[in-house]
């Protein structure tokens, strides 16, 4: 079974590519996407699978992705960053709620806004950074992990340079 961390990540990848899915039916999986792939760091502690990416493209519509997946020990992070039409669609609308099994909150944290997803029962969650905010093209930063706590996640998911991200991504959507 797919850790909580995982299933945010694959499911938010998989609504992106969804939601572009007819326009892009038959468009080849390109690699245009390399020069998002060294903003996903190395984190101190942590062994990493190689990071991975993507760019669709087709009349006018365009998804970029990187992705890279960390553990140490029973911890686990994995990291997507996504640009492009649509990528802000899966997190989109958010409302602040809390139960006994789940928590989400929306903040302005350092000029960026974050999502946070906290499962209470499993010891995991996800964030979101909101890196390029946009009704039809954006991008976002997203850090599912497991088996850490959310102030520890929030700290690892700092160590990537969000700014560079969003330059990044602005350089793809413009």
């Amino acid at each position: 079974m797919l850790s909580l961390s995982r299933r945010i990540t694959r499911l938010s990848l998989l609504a992106l590519l969804a939601l572009a899915g007819t326009a892009l039916a038959g468009t080849a999986l390109a690699a245009s996407s390399n020069h998002l792939l060294p903003l996903l760091i190395d984190l101190p502690g942590f062994t990493a699978a190689p990071a991975e990416g993507m760019a669709l493209e087709q009349d006018g519509l365009s998804i970029h992705s990187a992705n890279r997946n960390y553990t140490r020990g029973d911890q686990t992070l994995d990291v997507s960053l996504l640009a492009g039409t649509n990528a802000l669609a899966q997190i989109q609308p958010s409302m602040p709620r809390e139960t006994p099994e789940y928590r989400i909150s929306v903040e302005q944290y350092d000029g960026f806004e974050l999502r946070r997803y906290v499962d209470k029962r499993e010891n995991g969650g996800a964030l979101f950074v909101v890196l390029e905010p946009g009704e039809h093209k954006g991008a976002v930063l997203i850090v599912g992990y497991q088996g850490l706590d959310e102030a520890s996640a929030l700290a690892l998911a700092r160590r990537f340079d969000w700014a560079a991200m969003r330059e990044a991504a602005h350089s793809l959507l413009h």
